[in-house]
This record gives C-alpha cells, structure tokens and sequence, in this order.
C-alpha cells in the first residue's frame, strides 16, 4: 500500500468514526435536512447565486446537508465523499426529503474513474483543504469537470486563522508554523468539529497537511483556472477559537477592541 493510500485509510477510519458518533449523539443537522430549514453558511448562499438547472458537483460533501440544499434550489447535484458512513446518510437523507440528488463514495483524487462528466459548478466548503496531500492534482481535477465558462466556488478556513490558538488570558497568539513542509500532521484524535460538551467520537488517526493561500491560489491558476475574486472574511459561522464573540449577525469574531483577523476566505475561479 502507498504511503499515500496508508493516509487515506487512516482518515477515511477517522471520519466513518466521527459520523457514526455525530449522528448517534444528534449533532449532524439531519433533522434540519429533513423538514426543509437547512441552509448553507454565508457567504455561499450570496456568491454562489441562482443554481436553479445547473449543474453542481460538490466535493467532500460529508454526510450531504450542503448538497441537498443546492438541490432544492433547483441544481442537479452529485455529492462526493470518501466515508461510507456519510455517503450512506446523504443517501439516507435524499430518501427521506424526496431529493434528486446523486452520491458517490469515492476518495476525491480517484474521481475521475466514476465519469461523472461535467459540471457549471464545482463547489466544496469549511475543513477542506486540511485533508488534501496535492493541491496541484485537485485542481486539476476540479479544471477537469468543469464546463468551460463554469466555476469552482470555495468557502474555507483561513490558513491564518489555523496558526491561532488563546493564551491563558484568552489572548490571540501565534502557534502554529505558516508554512507547511508538504509532510503530514499526524496526531491521534478522539476530537471533533461540533462544540459538544462531554462528546468524544471514537479513538482514530488524523493526517492532515498544511496549505498557504499562495498554495491555494497557484495550483488552480496552474490547472488554467482564472481567479474571478479571492475574499478574506473577519467572521466565521462556528467557534474557532474560545476567544471569539458573536457578533449582531450571528458570527463569531474577535472581541471588541481587539485586533481583527482573517478567519475565512472564499475565492471563485473560472474555466
């Protein structure tokens, strides 16, 4: 087995754990999907726009909650994830609500052997990238099921955002190296993304890598996508960080008075 394949395994174990406890504990927002209040985060709704008969394919869809909203948006949607847990809710879910909606197990770098064709949208969004070994190789991939004159829309965690942790005063410091060495960050886990207290998913190994912006941007300006726009948001949707307060919209940012950071990006490229 290749080293890269080793990594795979091991996050695809990671995340079957995380799901099957995320939906054992009621975290994942199922219900939400089911009765129609599901909605994706800001900034998607406002950038991505009218979907209504196009084409979306949405990478690392996870369990499918983001996918089915596009799909009653009127997109014809194809979801695409590597955990079998997930796939099997987003299935599970598309039932469930009558959704036309396509999901599709599959590691994201073996994609093309599904032949999905293309599409006017490749979308993907939040705790991506961490998980990715080859940029320039998911570019390309995302160049490959592209229309020409479609586009890939990304809403992520800011790379600068990931150096930051709180001090014991809850004051933003600097933890973290910037620059990633293209080697794997592998730590054993029982952690997850969902703020809940007492909660832990099953004991797993994470592997994730670190990514610049630079990096971001290069391998999709080498795949012969064209940058469209590149925004950096003060705001996120969860709580990054103890630190940070709601703001009058319902965002969590850095506290009154104190210095704001980038916590978000969201970039749209066009073939």
């Amino acid at each position: 087995m290749s080293t890269h394949s080793e990594f795979v395994e091991r996050n695809r174990d990671l995340w079957d754990k995380r799901v099957r406890g995320h939906l054992r504990e009621g975290l994942y927002p199922s219900a939400a999907v089911e009765d129609g209040t599901y909605t994706v985060g800001l900034p998607d709704r406002i950038d991505i726009g009218d979907v209504d008969g196009r084409r979306l394919l949405h990478l690392q869809c996870n369990a499918g909650a983001d996918t089915l909203y596009w799909a009653r948006q009127g997109a014809s949607v194809v979801g695409v994830d590597f955990s079998v847990e997930a796939v099997a809710e987003a299935q599970r879910l598309a039932v469930a609500t009558r959704t036309d909606a396509e999901f599709v197990c599959s590691d994201i770098y073996a994609l093309r052997a599904a032949g999905l064709g293309t599409f006017d949208i490749v979308y993907t969004s939040m705790g991506v990238l961490w998980w990715l070994p080859d940029l320039d190789a998911w570019a390309e991939l995302i160049a490959d099921h592209l229309k020409p004159g479609g586009f890939f829309y990304i809403h992520e965690i800011h790379p600068v955002a990931v150096m930051l942790a709180d001090d014991a005063e809850g004051q933003l410091i600097v933890n973290h190296d910037y620059f990633g060495t293209g080697d794997p960050v592998t730590f054993e886990t029982t952690g997850t993304y969902y703020d809940a207290p007492g909660f832990a998913a099953e004991p797993a190994t994470e592997c994730g890598w670190v990514h610049t912006l630079a990096d971001v941007v290069t391998s999709l300006t080498d795949a012969g996508l064209r940058i469209d726009y590149l925004h950096e948001h003060a705001t996120t949707a969860f709580r990054m960080l103890p630190s940070l307060e709601r703001d009058r919209d319902g965002q969590w940012t850095t506290a009154p008075g104190t210095p704001r950071v980038p916590l978000t990006f969201s970039l749209r490229a066009s073939r």
